[in-house]
């Protein structure tokens, strides 16, 4: 198709600002984006220019207008977990190597030691039901201190990301990269979580020489311990 070269300039400014379809005979033919159209004087070589209608359509966005990936980060972090998920698997796998080594050294040291007063105490679900990001409302009632970081070396904790782009969270990351101190991104138990950690501690004390003690949190509140 020729397209007289008085519009193709014209036209072309159009195209680049909008996307333009060429309708034919009742079917749609989209217009490739270096094509010129015709308009006000058009007219098709060896056709008539009615048979040739341009229509300029507005284009319309493929982005959603709710960033859902960081809106879940930003719900994860309100409730003291890293933003992204992929950050909890190493945590809990970090955290039943050391229960395993912990029981490994205790079972050499028995062996070493057929007298010695030893005890295990394995608090790996003294947490149940009371962990970081687990109820809703976390971390209020979890066992806990969240995880946080400080928009600078300010000294007060950011608590919420909602609403920050890219940009801002990336500052507070590389906040807690420059002034290490001024992040808690360790997992800690607050006061209530010390509580529970002195009850299990008590009931291994009280125990029976030379065992391993399980603490376990259970449904209600109170603690198993065997």
């Amino acid at each position: 198709m020729r397209i007289l070269r008085r519009a193709a300039a014209m036209a072309a400014l159009l195209m680049g600002a909008a996307g333009i379809q060429v309708v034919q005979g009742g079917a749609v033919q989209a217009a490739l984006p270096t094509a010129a159209v015709a308009l006000g004087d058009s007219f098709v070589s060896g056709e008539g220019a009615g048979d040739y209608q341009p229509v300029v359509d507005a284009s319309g966005t493929a982005q959603a207008t709710r960033d859902k990936f960081r809106a879940l980060g930003a719900e994860r972090y309100a409730a003291g977990c890293p933003i992204h998920r992929a950050s909890l698997a190493p945590g809990h796998v970090f955290s039943q190597n050391l229960g395993s080594l912990v029981k490994n050294a205790y079972t050499t040291l028995a062996a070493e030691r057929p007298t010695a007063d030893l005890r295990v105490l394995d608090v790996q679900k003294a947490f149940d039901g009371a962990r970081l990001c687990e109820n809703p409302g976390s971390p209020t009632g979890a066992l806990a201190t969240p995880v946080r970081v400080q928009d600078g070396p300010t000294g007060t904790y950011v608590t919420s990301l909602s609403g920050w782009d890219k940009i801002g969270v990336q500052r507070v990351a590389n906040t807690c990269v420059t002034y290490f101190q001024t992040c808690q991104e360790a997992w800690h138990p607050n006061a209530a979580g010390h509580t529970v950690l002195g009850q299990c501690l008590t009931g291994a004390l009280t125990a029976a020489p030379r065992t391993i003690v399980t603490c376990v949190r259970n449904a209600n509140g109170t603690l198993t311990i065997s």
